[in-house]
């Protein structure tokens, strides 16, 4: 504003003003938002929807396993770039499908009852068959050498 000696602009001036440095700015906003190029719109790769529906649900979900999603398209060995990744009719449909498991799995009907699983280094390192386990071993060598 003008210093106090100086004569003030009126009320309306200043409304004046104010309305022009509105539209000014509008009109520039609009100019800027047409010279963007146009935004576009990529779907998520399945490795990409896996972890983004572990992250926040910490359901495991395998978008690779037959009939899941659709493979993603490889460009030069890479299969992460936008531009190759479309999205089609197909697409939306298993992406849908893969929703309504995710969900399920994160948010069931009935609440899971929790259950323990007690193993042995045995079971975990020979799959729990006897015949391969540390302590069939230990026995037929026992029985051999008579100790």
């Amino acid at each position: 504003m003008p210093p106090k000696e100086e004569p003030q602009p009126t009320e309306d001036e200043i409304a004046e003003a104010v309305s022009a440095l509105s539209t000014r700015i509008r009109q520039g906003r609009a100019a800027r938002m047409a010279a963007r190029p146009p935004v576009a719109h990529y779907r998520l790769s399945r490795q990409e929807y896996q972890n983004t529906v572990y992250d926040p649900l910490g359901v495991h979900y395998d978008a690779s396993k037959p009939g899941e999603l659709n493979a993603d398209p490889l460009w030069h060995g890479f299969e992460r770039i936008g531009s190759q990744l479309s999205l089609s009719p197909s697409h939306v449909e298993r992406y849908y499908r893969a929703a309504d498991i995710v969900l399920s799995r994160a948010f069931p009907e009935k609440p899971i009852e929790p259950r323990k699983v007690r193993k042995t280094a045995a079971d975990l390192r020979y799959g729990g068959e006897k015949r391969n386990s540390s302590t069939w071993i230990v026995s037929e060598l026992k029985d051999r050498f008579a100790l």
